[in-house]
């Protein structure tokens, strides 16, 4: 036969239990509105009591409630109980909500208290409207009248492991006291549904939860004590007493020194702000430095004095930390204390710290020797509310010169650093510099010598072939002289001499052809003689070649491609007649084209663009070029005074040498050059020259 524990727990909500039960739990609540209200005007921050005066009062509201309608409830334990009992049930969920609320820390984030009003608001409405369903449309019911008091108690219990969750996830002060009450209210939740009477509505378990559980909200009395208010979440900073002297001389001293030892220039803002930590004894300390123009702040390092470690840093926004931004613009340290809570630069701190306060806070700014903006310090007490005063400014004061060339600035052997390994990057560049450029050099002594030794044998080729023709002339002069003496001889003989004289009309003329072909020979050897006087940094082919417009544009691109991705340039070629094969000399077109592209190059900034087009004329026999940079561009002065011979360099110009080079070489092509640019927008060089065309 087991016991019926529901007639225990119905004791407590019968005459005389329930008037016990509202003595036990309310008189301890009234206890402590009444302390609250005597020291509202004694505390230094009444921003404890308003909270604690807040939960209390609420509390001992709802359970006026319960105490009254107990009044109004029938004594028989029939239907007509329930509404009352969902009273019961709701004023019960509404004391878990605010018993909650109540223990968090009194700076309670305002979306927190919003989101406790907003539930509280959603509970009423559904206990106003379960008991008006119950009074006016029983019948309408989806289910019965016990399974909708079990759904209550189920959410009562819910809300109830939420808050626990709540409160040992935040630990907010006296925690443990929090956690107790809500395991003891959770238990008597889970009592009355294991033992809940189908025919019985009261709420016997949890009345008898509360009655454990409430009177230890006596220990928010605690808070209103100077000493509890000067604790921290993990345990209170011991000050040093007036009649002992704590030196931390030798500890700061250290951290200073160790400044100067860091390596890195992360490890130097670390030992910077554990040394100004030490030197003010703040709880925790941030350096800050504006990163950009936007006003973005970056948090270089932070220390935690208290559990010496240090915290972590982020890149913040100018409306994250609005207030510190607006006074460091002014060049002015701003005060915040611990009623200032509800402003962004607390809630962007205190998210980023992941820390329920922030303490008294002075954010102190640091700029460079001309004045301009550079950072500045944070300090926090979270644990102490160390009060920042004008002592701590004054030291500041003293010492920022030094603070931001400290933290800013780049120390000599930093700088030393930075420059040694420019200098070594600058010397691995010029020494692959210097191999592609040799083995450019090797390449074109090669053809060189190679058109050096072609030339050569043409000349040699030449010669020979002037001795010939001499002595063929030589030969038909004798032949000549010989038909002349026989027709001295042979003058009587008229038949014979109209024959001579044909025959020496006809060896005339080979001998004037001859001696046209000599003069021809002699002209070319004349020519090839002195293009090999001036021949130098361009060198001609021993003979024109047959080319597609399509492979000039891929060696030339090809050639230049190191050049263009290393400026970051953008090459557009415009080639209508890629496949169309030309007879010309190939050298000397390379030539022009791999010059005028030097100069593009050069004369063009990082990142431009370079556009090369090239387009035959079928009706003139002409290749059409023409080379486009967008770079700094020519006046009209500037132009005329291009191609003068004095002139090494020019705004607009990348390479006179590469220009000149190109020139030259239009020249032996027999072609033409013009010029078209306009100032700060582009340059075009275009060059016609003649070509046999392939059809």
């Amino acid at each position: 036969m087991g016991f019926d524990f529901s007639v225990i727990f119905n004791a407590l909500a019968q005459s005389p239990g329930n008037l016990i039960f509202f003595l036990v739990v309310s008189l301890p609540l009234i206890l402590i509105l009444i302390l609250a209200l005597t020291m509202l005007s004694k505390i230094e921050n009444r921003a404890i009591v308003h909270h604690v005066l807040t939960g209390c009062g609420i509390l001992l509201i709802l359970q006026s409630i319960i105490y009254i309608s107990s009044f109004f409830s029938p004594n028989n334990l029939t239907n007509s109980t329930l509404p009352f009992t969902i009273i019961e049930c709701l004023t019960g969920t509404l004391m878990i909500t605010w018993i909650t609320w109540t223990f968090l820390s009194e700076r309670v984030q305002f979306h927190f208290t919003g989101l406790n009003i907003l539930l509280s608001l959603v509970l009423a409405l559904a206990g106003v409207g379960s008991i008006f369903w119950i009074i006016l449309l029983p019948e309408a019911l989806p289910f019965d009248v016990f399974r909708l008091l079990i759904f209550w108690q189920s959410g009562s219990l819910i809300l109830t492991l939420i808050g626990l969750t709540l409160i040992l996830k935040t630990r907010p002060q006296q925690w443990i006291v929090a956690a107790a009450i809500l395991v003891v209210l959770a238990a008597g939740y889970a009592l009355q549904l294991v033992f809940q009477d189908s025919k019985s509505y009261q709420m016997g378990a949890v009345r008898l939860a509360q009655m454990l559980s409430l009177p230890w909200m006596l220990s928010l009395v605690h808070r209103f004590g100077k000493k509890f208010n000067n604790s921290v979440k993990n345990g209170p900073l011991q000050q040093p007493k007036k009649d002992k002297h704590v030196d931390i001389k030798p500890t700061l001293v250290d951290q200073l020194l160790k400044i100067s030892l860091q390596e890195t220039p992360e490890n130097k803002y670390k030992a910077a702000a554990r040394a100004i930590s030490f030197s003010v004894v703040a709880d925790m300390c941030y350096l800050a430095k504006i990163a950009d123009e936007t006003g973005r702040i970056q948090l270089l390092a932070g220390y935690d004095l208290i559990r010496e470690r240090f915290l972590p840093i982020a890149t913040l926004t100018r409306d994250g930390l609005q207030h510190i931004m607006d006074a460091w613009q002014e060049n002015k340290s701003l005060l915040l204390s611990r009623n200032d809570s509800e402003i962004q630069d607390v809630s962007t701190l205190t998210s980023l710290l992941r820390h329920h306060s922030i303490g008294n806070l002075l954010a102190y700014p640091l700029s460079f020797i001309d004045g301009h903006l550079a950072g500045g310090l944070i300090l926090l007490s979270p644990y102490t509310n160390k009060p920042w005063g004008k002592d701590t400014v004054k030291l500041f004061d003293e010492i920022k010169g030094t603070l931001s060339e400290v933290i800013y600035c780049q120390s000599p052997s930093e700088r030393l650093k930075a420059e040694l390994d420019q200098s070594k990057n600058d010397k691995i560049r010029l020494q692959e510099d210097k191999k592609t450029l040799t083995q450019i050099l090797i390449e074109k002594q090669l053809e060189i010598n190679e058109k050096e030794a072609s030339i050569k044998q043409l000349k040699a080729r030449l010669q020979i072939e002037k001795i010939t023709t001499v002595r063929q002339i030589e030969q038909l002069q004798k032949e000549i002289n010989e038909l002349i003496t026989q027709a001295a001889e042979f003058e009587l003989n008229a038949s014979k001499c109209q024959d001579l004289h044909k025959e020496i009309d006809r060896l005339s003329k080979e001998k004037g052809q001859l001696q046209k072909e000599l003069m021809l020979a002699n002209t070319r050897i004349k020519e090839l003689e002195t293009k090999s006087e001036h021949i130098g940094p361009i060198q001609l082919s021993n003979k024109t070649k047959i080319i597609s417009l399509d492979a000039i544009a891929a060696n030339i691109k090809l050639q230049k491609a190191a050049e263009i991705q290393q400026r970051h340039l953008n090459l557009e070629i415009i080639n209508p007649d890629s496949r169309q094969m030309i007879k010309t000399d190939p050298e000397m077109l390379h030539t022009i084209l791999i010059r005028l592209m030097e100069n593009a190059i050069e004369a063009s900034e990082v990142g431009g663009k370079i556009q090369m087009s090239q387009k035959l004329s079928l009706a003139t026999g002409m290749l059409i070029l023409e080379i486009t940079d967008f770079g700094e561009g020519l006046s009209q002065t500037e132009k005329r005074a291009l191609f003068n011979a004095d002139r090494e360099e020019m705004p607009g110009i990348g390479s006179y040498k590469s220009i000149r080079d190109a020139i030259s070489a239009i020249r032996l092509l027999k072609g033409k050059i013009w010029l078209k640019s306009k100032k700060k927008e582009f340059t075009t060089f275009r060059v016609q020259v003649p070509v046999r065309i392939i059809d």
